[in-house]
């Protein structure tokens, strides 16, 4: 656990790569990335990242550039303040064959937050939410979600006005395919809503 604010990486900060197996991440708090911080590298499989919670960006984990989650359970993650309960993705990462679920962003990307890039594929997005935008996912400017199950997921609550049950792709450069998106909730979009974007 390290404090809030401005630190990194609550449980593990990568550094150009490192490998953690096997583990469980669970009740660390940091400013950015409760739970890990990949900075250009670094893996996590076969893993369970619980109850982590960050302040800014990722819940679970925040992915610089680059790192890799696979096989893992990202379950009851939370961001306080701003964007992707799950992971936040910052210009690639990826996150494949995983189960996100019951994950809250205070602001967008319940389950996951794509920033210029990121790629989520093969994963179950399951019952995560988002005060407003995207209980899913929330893509900007760009990032790849493929073959995910989308479902259950909410943005906001009535009365309030919210956007994108499912996921909420903004501008251009977005990419989702071969994905079953179901039973979401939202006042706008319950399945997906596009903002100036492609989807």
């Amino acid at each position: 656990r390290t404090p809030a604010g401005g630190s990194y990486g609550g449980g593990v900060y990568f550094f150009y790569g490192g490998l953690a197996t096997n583990c469980l991440f669970a009740t660390n708090s940091a400013g950015y990335g409760g739970g890990a911080w990949f900075e250009y590298g670094g893996t996590i499989a076969d893993s369970v990242l619980s109850a982590n919670a960050a302040t800014n960006l990722g819940g679970a984990a925040y992915m610089n550039c680059t790192g890799l989650i696979v096989n893992c359970q990202i379950v009851s993650n939370n961001v306080t303040v701003s964007h992707g309960g799950g992971i936040s993705f910052n210009q690639g990462g990826i996150c494949a064959n995983s189960t996100l679920r019951g994950n809250r962003a205070q602001n967008q990307g319940g389950a996951f937050y794509t920033s210029y890039g990121g790629i989520i594929t093969n994963c179950l997005v399951v019952s995560n939410s988002s005060v407003s935008y995207g209980g899913g996912g929330y893509m900007y400017y760009g990032g790849t979600a493929a073959c995910l199950t989308v479902m259950g997921n909410q943005a906001g609550l009535p009365p309030t006005y919210s956007y994108g049950g499912g996921l909420y792709v903004y501008y251009t450069n977005a990419l989702v395919h071969d994905c079953t998106i179901v039973s979401n909730y939202a006042s706008y979009g319950g399945g997906i809503y596009t903002d100036s974007g492609n989807a």
